[in-house]
């Protein structure tokens, strides 16, 4: 379940836009929880430790700035693009709300006219991010990651680490064959036998190695090396 969560000041405002949301999740038939908070500091704190799929934000918060929690959200949740979705009585700052890249603007005075336009982009949003994802059994559990986010992949005996762009790291007894084969559609090399790289995180390819994006070092066979530029120019394409 997608979890949705409100930040905004005017207590009023906030229950009945809460419970408006949550109901229209349910008639589309997907089911949310929704989070509510008054104060953004707070708000932050918890988002860090319980990262949420979606912001409701108020611009204009007496303790701390809209705009200001909207880019600590950008700042402090580097391994993905919450879609963050404005609330504001003042329509002048919808063109100040554009830094922060958000997905929609919404009118308070007009929030029931245009909340369902904005809750079908973010749907549409959540069904394309998870068509892009690909299901771990850790030890413990299985856990859905984002294939995008999946820097690298190191080979340890008979198991195999997957190091995210968020810092973190999974561990599974998935081999290293199969995982290259279901991301075989997108853009992984193995410039090592002990490795599957995400081009997408290439920064350089130098002779014998790879540096990848925050600084990692991955050593590279001589022999793959030319099979790793093709896909990391394929890839560079893609995005032009």
């Amino acid at each position: 379940m997608k979890r949705i969560a409100f930040c905004d000041d005017d207590r009023a405002f906030l229950s009945y836009a809460a419970d408006l949301v949550e109901d229209r999740f349910d008639q589309l038939h997907f089911p949310v929880e929704v989070d509510t908070y008054t104060d953004p500091v707070i708000f932050l704190e918890h988002i860090s430790e319980e990262p949420v799929d979606a912001v409701f934000l108020d611009m204009v918060m007496p303790s701390l700035d809209g705009l200001l929690v909207g880019q600590a959200i950008r700042d402090r949740i580097r391994s993905r693009m919450i879609p963050v979705i404005f609330l504001s009585s003042h329509d002048s700052l919808v063109y100040k709300a554009l830094k922060v890249q958000p997905l929609r603007f919404i009118r308070k005075n007009h929030f029931q006219e245009e909340i369902d336009e904005a809750i079908a982009a973010v749907i549409a949003l959540f069904r394309e991010s998870d068509a892009d994802t690909i299901a771990i059994r850790t030890e413990r559990k299985s856990v859905l990651l984002r294939i995008n986010e999946i820097v690298y992949i190191e080979s340890l005996q008979k198991r195999q680490v997957i190091h995210m762009l968020d810092g973190k790291a999974y561990e599974t007894r998935i081999t290293l064959a199969d995982l290259e084969e279901s991301l075989s559609e997108h853009y992984y090399v193995r410039p090592h036998k002990s490795y599957l790289v995400n081009a997408s995180h290439i920064v350089v390819i130098n002779t014998d190695d790879l540096v990848l994006r925050g600084g990692v070092s991955i050593p590279m066979s001589r022999h793959r090396k030319e099979a790793v530029k093709q896909s990391f120019v394929r890839r560079q394409t893609r995005l032009l």
